[in-house]
């Protein structure tokens, strides 16, 4: 295995580490943690955790797919007319799989997270009870989908180790 392979498959499962761990802790731990904390306190915590793990879970994300891309590159290259025979039954269901979790990454981190950073006030303002509600089914719902990406990427992995092995 040549530099650059041995630095790809690195990258790789770095990513996807940093991925399932952070998705596995934000929805497993520290949502769950937080329950007997008071529910505004509970908000602003969720909110300031997912202003840092977006960002690097949206990059983590980023480098399997692009790792992920030339790591196939190569393999059509070295397989030549046998490549979609020999590993289309395990990467057809990868790369759908792949599809549907940058698809849910995509709500959690765009159309979830970004609404509950900014429907919080300056400064420590107090919040509508309206508000606050919306805001709790938001953090459901960032849970939701951070245990269900959890379960997206370790199948995807499972995969991926298969995939290994053709």
């Amino acid at each position: 295995m040549s530099g650059v392979e041995w630095l790809t498959r690195f990258a790789h499962l770095l990513a996807s580490m940093v991925y399932l761990g952070g998705s596995w802790f934000l929805g497993a731990a520290l949502i769950p943690g937080l329950s007997a904390v008071a529910p505004e306190r509970r908000v602003r915590i969720v909110a300031a955790v997912i202003r840092w793990y977006h960002p690097t879970s949206l990059a983590a994300l980023g480098v399997l797919v692009m790792t992920g891309a030339f790591t196939l590159t190569s393999a059509k290259a070295a397989l030549g007319p046998q490549y979609f025979p020999a590993l289309f039954t395990l990467l057809g269901p990868k790369l759908l799989l792949a599809f549907v979790l940058v698809m849910l990454s995509s709500y959690q981190f765009f159309g979830l997270g970004l609404r509950l950073v900014r429907s919080l006030p300056e400064g420590e303002g107090a919040v509508d009870a309206d508000v606050q509600a919306w805001q709790l089914k938001v953090v459901g719902r960032i849970q939701a989908c951070a245990l269900t990406g959890a379960v997206l990427a370790a199948a995807l992995g499972g995969l991926g180790l298969a995939l290994a092995r053709t």
